[in-house]
């Protein structure tokens, strides 16, 4: 799978990317909203795992602007208590919120709950 990390944390981002790799899957990176989304213009993305504050812009801004292209978006945040703010983002399209900072395994298992739909 070609799964795109949208996120402003640099350590974040290489260890989802060696964490993705280490189970063959191809990472492109993004920093901001716009890079994310042009990159989304450009190249094939079969999943993205973003955070929802970017410097840019937030990602719920994002979010809204995939909703039309049907990629599935696992959200990584370490934003409020993850029972609350799942359930906000399920009603956006959302298929996994991830807590920060991350399990392996959780973010293994969402990325396995994409590829099986």
């Amino acid at each position: 799978m070609n799964i795109m990390i949208i996120d402003k944390d640099s350590k974040t981002v290489k260890k989802i990317r060696c964490l993705l790799e280490e189970n063959n899957e191809t990472v492109i990176e993004a920093k901001t909203v716009d890079e994310g989304f042009s990159i989304l213009l450009s190249q094939k993305i079969d999943a993205i795992i973003m955070d929802i504050v970017i410097p840019d812009g937030k990602g719920l801004d994002l979010f809204v602007k995939l909703r039309k292209h049907n990629i599935p978006v696992i959200s990584l945040s370490d934003l409020c208590q993850e029972s609350v703010i799942s359930g906000y983002l399920n009603s956006m399209g959302i298929v996994d919120f991830v807590q920060k900072p991350f399990n392996p395994k959780n973010l293994l298992y969402a990325i396995t709950k994409i590829k099986m739909s």
